[in-house]
């Protein structure tokens, strides 16, 4: 896979695999701040990322890399190796677009916040993170304005480049007005609310316990390949899965009131796991043997979340299962698992992670709204739980009940991850893309379990970085994404499971 190395290249090489080693010990602490650390480690923990954020600016900061990046000859490189030096030039611009000091103080912001975040969860109350989250803001606006000079583009949309460029500032905002139209004026919110869930599943919906649900998980993980030395799963206060290709971990949200919940995170967050196991060995700790892109990374979880686990073959496997670890005797069959994934599709919930397909992307257009005046300075900390009852009142045309605390059930803005929510709404289209081309190229890979996921490990997983988001979605599905092919599947879709469930 690799040739010989001009000597910009070895500098570039060596640069990204300091860099990636830092960003593995900076994953291993969210990964805790996130499981296991108590609230009076926000100040060492905050000393801890300074320290490595200082070390990061000190690996983009050679002198060396200004002149190296401007004279490449990248036609020395092979395609591998082209794709990782891009990478590394990338990281090295996002880097110098932000003063050292401006990182650090949010290094020290996010982790003095992470921590007011966990204690206002515990409380029920906002108020109790609100001081913390507006020096979150201050910080991030700052870093949006540095970001944006630089790159030359608005503040609000720097926020993303870390994550991903692929998609301009107007192809986004023209696809969540779109889908906030077609939520809205196909009176989505209220058909969902007018769905009731059969009685006759609530008792078994609630038969699992934390334990019994962990148990079930680690048993599903073992059916998609995972060792016990491979893939750790442990309790946290958010679903979620480390950045990092070996050194693999889940940390699973258990809802005992309904399992069907917790699968969906479970499958999710497997998915992302999946695609970590299985990235190209040799380029692992350089940028290019990561996943492609945070959208990609997304389709992959959405994948697995929404399509894996209908097949016919996981539903067989999943029946066994929670007959196996309920809590009580459980007679259910698969048939009646599928009406169940039927109703997830059709949930509608206050919480983001617990709505189906539909009310889940009306909630990132509601948080891509309320992200976008909070960068641009329209309101501030105290601001938001009003800014954000008015949007959901007027998206979800009052159908769900809101409260305050329900700003608190996403981790993101509290802990720094400002600009994601484009990623998780362009990750459901993405996913829905490579979905169908999967069918499209193989036939008879459209219920198997097994093939599906070998798909996958060729097409995207093996691949890495190699591509961009664009080129990979292209190359799987000779198509840019189509964003309107995705809204047509999701109105034939939503009158399908309602006919089926009346």
């Amino acid at each position: 896979m690799r040739n010989k190395m001009p000597s910009f290249y070895r500098i570039a090489e060596s640069v990204g695999y300091n860099y990636s080693l830092v960003n593995y010990l900076k994953a291993l602490l969210d990964w805790d701040s996130i499981t296991l650390m108590p609230a009076e480690g926000a100040e060492l923990r905050a000393q801890s990322l300074k320290f490595l954020t200082q070390q990061q600016k000190k690996i983009l900061n050679n002198k060396k890399l200004d002149s190296l990046f401007n004279k490449a000859e990248i036609n020395q490189l092979n395609a591998w190796q082209a794709s990782n030096f891009n990478l590394i030039k990338k990281q090295y611009d996002l880097s110098k677009a932000i003063p050292s000091s401006v990182r650090i103080k949010h290094d020290k912001k996010t982790a003095q916040c992470t921590s007011a975040w966990n204690e206002a969860k515990r409380k029920k109350s906002y108020s109790v993170v609100a001081n913390a989250f507006q020096s979150v803001i201050h910080v991030t606006r700052e870093i949006a304005r540095y970001r944006g000079d630089f790159f030359k583009c608005s503040p609000f949309f720097s926020l993303t480049f870390p994550y991903d460029n692929t998609f301009s500032e107007q192809e986004i905002d023209s696809m969540m007005k779109t889908y906030q139209r077609f939520f809205v004026d196909y009176h989505v919110a209220k058909k969902l609310s007018q769905h009731k869930q059969p009685i006759s599943d609530a008792d078994f919906l609630s038969s699992f316990s934390a334990g019994s649900q962990h148990q079930l998980y680690k048993k599903l993980s073992e059916l998609f390949g995972f060792s016990k030395d491979e893939l750790v799963v442990t309790e946290g206060s958010h679903p979620f899965c480390v950045d990092m290709p070996s050194d693999i971990r889940i940390a699973m949200k258990y809802d005992s009131n309904n399992i069907m919940n917790t699968l969906s995170y479970f499958m999710h967050e497997l998915g992302h796991a999946l695609y970590r196991k299985h990235l190209p060995i040799d380029w692992r700790m350089q940028p290019v043997g990561f996943t492609c892109s945070p959208i990609i990374d997304e389709a992959v979880a959405l994948i697995f979340e929404q399509y894996v686990k209908q097949t016919p073959e996981f539903i067989d496997e999943l029946t066994l299962l929670l007959r196996s670890y309920s809590n009580t005797p459980l007679n259910i069959a698969p048939n009646q698992i599928t009406s169940l994934m039927n109703n997830d599709f059709l949930q509608l919930s206050s919480i983001r992670i617990n709505s189906g397909e539909l009310a889940y992307l009306a909630h990132t257009v509601v948080r891509y709204q309320i992200e976008r005046k909070i960068i641009e300075g329209e309101i501030n900390a105290k601001d938001i739980p009003d800014a954000f009852q008015g949007l959901m009142r007027s998206v979800f045309q009052d159908t769900i009940s809101y409260h305050e605390t329900d700003l608190l059930q996403d981790m993101h803005w509290f802990t720094g991850w400002w600009g994601y929510y484009p990623i998780y709404f362009l990750g459901k289209v993405t996913a829905f893309q490579l979905n169908q081309s999967c069918k499209v190229v193989s036939p008879q890979l459209s219920t198997g379990l097994a093939d599906r996921w070998v798909w996958l490990i060729e097409h995207v997983f093996a691949k890495g970085s190699l591509y961009t988001t664009s080129e990979l979605i292209q190359r799987t599905s000779s198509s840019p994404l189509n964003f309107e092919r995705y809204i047509d599947h999701l109105k034939e879709k939503l009158e399908t499971v309602l006919i089926d469930n009346t």
